[in-house]
């Protein structure tokens, strides 16, 4: 939140002890991300691109989750990410 500038290859990265489905809202954050949901494993179990900016609208993932891992707007793209696909470079 209150960012106004993530640099290229970093992220926001966000653990939660207990795997549930994790919802997000964009208020307070005045860049589009994209969002990426980790089960425990660092298997990516949901995306969603492109948020909008201040928007207090949840954003609700199909699939429960350990982490949210929050990217530039595009970077899902750029690097060919899909659901299935295990992070083993994340920390």
């Amino acid at each position: 939140m209150y960012r106004f500038y993530l640099p290229d290859h970093n992220g926001m990265l966000f653990h939660f002890k207990k795997q549930k489905k994790i919802p997000i809202w964009m208020k307070n954050t005045f860049i589009p991300l994209d969002i990426i949901w980790l089960d425990r494993h660092f298997k990516i179990v949901d995306i969603y691109l492109n948020t909008h900016p201040y928007s207090t609208t949840p954003i609700h993932p199909k699939e429960k989750a350990s982490y949210v891992l929050e990217v530039n707007s595009g970077t899902v793209q750029k690097f060919h990410l899909k659901k299935g696909t295990q992070i083993n470079a994340l920390l």
